[in-house]
């Protein structure tokens, strides 16, 4: 319910809201790729990559094909200067995303 709640926050423009509901449904269920990954990009669009990057990596442990969580995953290690060497983080999960979908 409150992954649909967070969509619909998110669609209204309310980014707090959404931001709420997100965390909410997954404090009940941790496991719930799909809110995993909305809080993740949701994060992303308010510049909070290094919040992202977190969700991002869970959503990977939730489902390890998902090209969607590599790929936010990726471009939080180009865009943000997050561990010395993120580079290469990001040209190794960039290679998983091709692997994943050519």
């Amino acid at each position: 319910m409150h992954f649909y709640i967070g969509q619909s926050f998110e669609q209204l423009g309310d980014q707090k809201q959404a931001l709420v509901n997100y965390k909410k449904c997954l404090a009940l269920d941790q496991n719930f790729f799909s809110a995993c990954l909305a809080l993740a990009n949701l994060l992303v669009s308010l510049g909070a990559g290094e919040r992202a990057l977190k969700y991002f990596e869970h959503a990977i442990r939730i489902d390890r094909q998902s090209v969607a969580a590599h790929f936010g995953t990726a471009k939080i290690y180009a865009d943000y200067p997050i561990v010395p060497d993120n580079e290469d983080r990001a040209i190794d999960e960039f290679q998983v995303v091709v692997r994943l979908s050519p």
